[in-house]
């Protein structure tokens, strides 16, 4: 069965590494995918077009002249595949829902983020997109509460939307996790460290985070904050960690082909995320093994965390409440451990064995 996964660009962040997850997963011999990005350009471009076969269809930036150009090349592409899938909301699933109509072709669309809270930041235009999945074949959300935020949105009755996690390979993750720390930051990790790993942008609420750190440290527990990951926002929260004075310990890691390490070598893993669906990073986390504080955003992290009995959730943009949690954590190696065993736990939930299996289904239940 040929399929065709559609994207708009590849980074480095988890709607990307889901689906080699997913790729990687599918049974070898019943599946032949491709994968069709509009822009060439992000960290994890080589490594997708090296494990599967991948076409660009241009360079960054993007701009909206190049659509009807786009959509002919996904017509193309379209025209001889069995089924498309696109991979996140946007202009890669429009496009491909256009192009498969038109040639008669099925297409499930993945849904990644909560739009009852992600339409604030975005425009109306992909707001109101949004209506036009009720001509999916199918569509799948990441979690319950994506689902349930999405169907607000564009008024699709909830039944129609079938949830599945995202994959994840755990042994994979764990034998990568006992790899050595780059030896750049062995000596970051000689003492007490909180680490978050994520795009630099204002979905994480990093600014929120090292706001935090601060008043952690003002507590009296002292502690580095390693941040994972890049993006627009780095020069902003270099500053802000210059006003509040803790430019000496946040330490800004960047993209890392392997964060598996900063996450099993920290003290706590924090994401204070404004909004999310089913953060990628919050399971690999929970397959490290890791002591987690979450904020309790929409949606995903109560879902996943088990109402907290697996990590500490907080409210969204709440410094204090943040800094409380991973003080608390920080103190205390007992509540650590505890929540530690529970994470690895819970983490079987995002196996890739029955995650596929639960995709592979939805793919052949709308093959025609």
């Amino acid at each position: 069965m040929k399929l065709l996964f559609l994207l708009p660009n590849i980074g480095g962040g988890g709607i990307e590494r889901a689906m080699l997850n997913l790729l990687d997963g599918l049974t070898a011999g019943r599946y032949d995918p491709r994968v069709v990005v509009h822009e060439r350009g992000g960290t994890l471009a080589e490594e997708v077009a090296s494990r599967v076969d991948t076409r660009f269809l241009g360079q960054a930036p993007y701009s909206r002249w190049r659509l009807p150009m786009l959509f002919w090349h996904i017509l193309g592409e379209v025209r001889r595949t069995d089924v498309v899938v696109a991979m996140n909301e946007g202009r890669a699933a429009v496009l491909g829902l256009l192009a498969a109509k038109l040639v008669g072709k099925p297409v499930v669309s993945v849904i990644n983020f909560d739009w009852s809270r992600f339409k604030l930041e975005n425009s109306w235009r992909q707001t109101f997109a949004l209506r036009m999945y009720r001509f999916m074949d199918a569509v799948v959300a990441v979690s319950h509460g994506a689902a349930e935020g999405f169907c607000v949105v564009s008024g699709m009755d909830s039944a129609t939307v079938r949830v599945i996690s995202v994959p994840q390979p755990i042994a994979r993750v764990r034998t990568r996790a006992l790899e050595p720390l780059p030896e750049a930051f062995q000596a970051t990790f000689e003492g007490p460290t909180v680490v978050a790993v994520g795009r630099l942008d204002r979905q994480k609420g990093l600014d929120v985070l090292i706001d935090a750190h601060a008043r952690v440290l003002e507590l009296g527990v002292q502690h580095r904050l390693i941040l994972v990951g890049q993006g627009g926002l780095l020069n902003e929260l270099r500053v802000r960690a210059s006003e509040l004075g803790v430019e000496g310990t946040v330490v800004f890691a960047g993209f890392q082909s392997n964060p598996f390490p900063f996450v099993r070598n920290s003290t706590v893993f924090a994401m204070s995320s404004r909004f999310e669906g089913q953060p990628l990073a919050l399971a690999e986390a929970m397959t490290c093994g890791a002591a987690i504080v979450s904020t309790d955003c929409p949606a995903g992290p109560r879902e996943m965390l088990d109402d907290g009995r697996c990590g500490l959730l907080v409210p969204v943009e709440d410094p204090a409440a943040l800094a409380g949690a991973i003080a608390s954590l920080l103190r205390d190696p007992k509540v650590r451990e505890g929540l530690r065993t529970a994470a690895l736990e819970r983490s079987k939930m995002f196996d890739d064995a029955r995650v596929v299996r639960d995709w592979e289904a939805v793919i052949d239940s709308v093959r025609r």
